[in-house]
């Protein structure tokens, strides 16, 4: 079963941003393979399995101008066989660079539901 998730990001300052970079750990059994990604949006730049199952993905989003409005990727994923739907949860953060310098936010949790079908 592969599941459709969706990260919604958004640039909401009044500045530009630029080298946009979304950092997405998927917890561990969940299987990610760009071969298999039917979703929109820009790919991972680097997929990492890590030593304790989850999984890495570096998506570099670019540059994006002050009050961009909601940009999304969709992407695809297939969790374990005994995952509960609407258990799940993803953590993502977010780095970038305006006129001041780097900046990174603190990593979100966003619940990832698993549609069971």
């Amino acid at each position: 079963m592969l599941t459709l998730t969706t990260l919604s990001y958004a640039n909401t300052g009044s500045g530009a941003a630029s080298g946009v970079t979304l950092t997405d750990t998927l917890p561990a059994g969940v299987y990610y393979s760009q071969a298999l990604d039917l979703g929109a949006g820009p790919k991972p730049s680097s997929v990492t399995l890590n030593n304790d199952g989850t999984r890495t993905l570096v998506r570099n989003v670019g540059n994006l101008p002050a009050h961009s409005g909601d940009r999304q990727i969709v992407f695809t994923a297939r969790p374990a066989l005994l995952a509960l739907a609407g258990t799940t949860y993803d953590t993502v953060s977010v780095s970038y660079k305006n006129a001041g310098g780097a900046c990174t936010f603190a990593a979100l949790r966003l619940r990832a539901c698993w549609a069971s079908s």
